[in-house]
């Protein structure tokens, strides 16, 4: 018998709690045992339930998904995740319709899946996104590699006409010659600044950063965030004399600056890599994965002083090393492996493969 728990975590019902009448959508699903059945053979789970009781109507969206959801959508690909980003909004049953009048036969032949119609139908203008897509994907985007990803990013947010007007005048003679693609493009003018950052790619990219070795997607990923002029300067100008020399290239770059502390990050690299790490055998990749999220200055500091002695003579290598350091909670992998690895029976290759996953104290005990 499927019960509560094989739907809702205790993560969720706790959101769930937090939302109005939050007491009450926990209590319908578990009191219909038809709807709770449903919704587990049909592949949803606890996120896809509170996204879908998250706003108004709450009810008749679990009662159209009941009704519908296996006949009308399933059939095409659609999943509960998809179901509950294009049930949030407004118009939901207007979206719910168009996809079931049209999208098998409009939008499914030009390659979009459900996940791609549920982004393009999350914010403002849907049907007028839906008609571009139907009247000019075919002829306009899809020649120049774009894809339904692309397209359901590139119109997630405001100004979207005109970043696809600019793809249709501009990209296949100022940024395809560059060797940009549709993902770049869409990663470029998905935040604030879009036309400014496409005209210094146009003005600028092929002289400045192309020779050092970057390529769109460098580029795509270093324009994402704030200060992106700086970033782009700090190579131009720095770039080929400080980093290059030490092995670091145009990937290692963009993914230092994508977030913050960036420049900080860039002059540790500066002052002290070529000492510190680089002897040890580290390099600009392991660098850059090691400085991506919090705490980069301690694990930076216990890489310089402890290393070698904790890690380095267990076998674990940089590599090894820099995806145990990267993200939360590496200070408890380090104690881990220094007070119980020689006895566990596992490879250092082997510790760095679990030690990845979020569940990775469970699976050591194991």
């Amino acid at each position: 018998m499927v019960t509560l728990d094989d739907l809702l975590s205790e993560k969720d019902c706790n959101v769930i709690k937090g939302m109005s009448l939050g007491e009450k959508k926990l209590r319908f699903v578990a009191s219909d045992q038809s709807l709770l059945e449903f919704l587990v053979a049909m592949g949803f789970n606890g996120y896809h339930y509170s996204q879908i009781v998250r706003t108004a109507d709450w009810e008749a969206k679990l009662d159209w998904a009941k009704k519908h959801f296996k006949s009308v959508l399933q059939p095409m690909g659609f999943n509960g995740s998809h179901y509950s980003q294009i049930v949030v909004g407004a118009d939901w049953e207007a979206k719910l319709d168009w996809a079931r009048d049209n999208y098998e036969s409009v939008l499914q032949p030009i390659g979009f899946n459900g996940y791609h119609y549920s982004q393009i139908v999350r914010n403002a203008d849907w049907e007028a996104k839906l008609d571009w897509a139907r009247d000019n994907y075919e002829s306009v985007l899809q020649p120049m590699d774009f894809n339904g990803s692309h397209y359901s990013r590139i119109v997630l947010g405001g100004g979207w006409e005109a970043k696809l007007d600019w793809a249709k005048k501009h990209f296949k003679s100022v940024l395809q010659p560059m060797e940009f693609s549709g993902y770049h493009y869409s990663q470029i003018v998905t935040n604030a600044d879009w036309e400014a950052k496409l005209d210094w790619a146009k003005k600028h990219f092929k002289s400045v950063l192309q020779p050092m070795g970057f390529n769109g997607y460098h580029y795509s990923q270093i324009v994402r965030n704030a200060d992106w002029e700086a970033k782009l300067n700090w190579a131009r100008d720095n770039y080929e004399s400080v980093l290059q020399p030490m092995g670091f290239n145009g990937y290692h770059y963009s993914e230092i600056v994508r977030n913050a502390d960036w420049e900080a990050k860039l002059d540790w690299a500066k002052k002290h890599f070529k000492s510190v790490l680089q002897p040890m055998g580290f390099n600009g990749s392991h660098y850059s994965q090691i400085v991506v999220g919090a705490d980069w200055e301690a694990k930076l500091d216990w890489a310089e002083e402890d290393y070698q002695t904790i890690l380095g003579n267990k076998g674990f290598t940089p590599p090894n090393t820099s995806q145990i350091l990267k993200g939360k909670g590496w200070r408890d992998k380090i104690d881990w492996i220094e007070n119980k690895y020689d006895s566990s029976g596992y490879t250092p290759n082997q510790i760095r493969k679990i030690m990845v996953k979020k569940d990775w104290r469970q699976r050591l005990v194991a």
